[in-house]
């Protein structure tokens, strides 16, 4: 059965996608993995933070796959670390639109990832004119 890594920085985070965990754990092996980030410092300084505990957590544990939701600033550093690492990465809520920095992140998220989830048919256009992926599934 396929490993897919899904990071959570917050518990939040993760009780927002409990369905599609759920949904998920019949065809794979989905980890969540639980930060327990800072809520104080710079957002720089709590991505590299959060970047550093991803990395070492893959340097312990073996998985096909990263699902990253959306455009957290903490999860920027996590989808590079795992294209560094070529895990594919797939990407739900890639091509929204939200404030300024938001977008840069989700972007770059984007960019790195292999299969993708928009959830509207305005987010899956804009990632066709951003990448080349035929694994796009709105």
């Amino acid at each position: 059965m396929k490993r897919i890594l899904f990071p959570a920085s917050y518990r939040s985070h993760e009780a927002r996608q409990r369905l599609l965990l759920n949904e998920l754990q019949n065809v794979f092996s989905v980890i969540s993995l639980k930060l327990n980030l800072p809520t104080t410092g710079s957002m720089a300084d709590r991505a590299l933070h959060a970047g550093e505990l991803f990395q070492k957590h893959l340097n312990e544990n073996q998985y096909d796959a990263v699902l990253i939701r959306g455009d957290r600033f903490e999860m920027l550093p996590m989808a590079m670390i795992a294209a560094y690492r070529n895990l594919p990465i797939i990407h739900i809520e890639g091509g929204d639109c939200s404030g300024a920095i938001d977008n840069k992140v989700r972007n770059c998220i984007t960019h790195l990832s292999e299969i993708h989830f928009p959830i509207c048919k305005q987010s899956e256009y804009r990632i066709k004119t951003m990448t080349n992926s035929e694994h796009i599934y709105n």
